[in-house]
C-alpha cells in the first residue's frame, strides 16, 4: 500500500505541471493569486491534512508532513 509520502510525491508533480499550463494561460497579475489557491487546496491545509487524516498519520504525533519540529524558539539571538 501507498504511504501519505508516495501520495504527496503523485500529487506534488501533477500541481506543479498544472501551475506551468496556469503560468501560460493567466495573466500575470492574477496568477500570483490563483498560484496560492493551488497550494492552499493541495498543500498542508488541504489535501495533505486530508490524507493525513484518511491515512492515520495524524495519530504519530502529527508530524509526518512537517518534519521532526523546530529547535528554535524563533526569537532574536535564540533567547528563551
Amino acid at each position: 500500500m501507498a504511504d501519505a509520502r508516495a501520495i504527496a510525491d503523485l500529487v506534488q508533480a501533477r500541481v506543479k505541471r498544472i501551475l506551468d499550463f496556469a503560468e501560460l494561460a493567466v495573466p500575470r497579475d492574477k496568477f500570483e493569486r490563483f498560484r496560492k489557491l493551488v497550494f492552499d487546496e493541495f498543500g498542508y491545509e488541504g489535501l495533505r491534512k486530508d490524507l493525513a487524516v484518511l491515512l492515520g498519520e495524524e495519530a504519530q504525533g502529527g508530524m509526518g508532513w512537517h518534519g521532526k519540529g523546530r529547535n528554535d524558539p524563533g526569537r532574536k539571538g535564540g533567547a528563551p
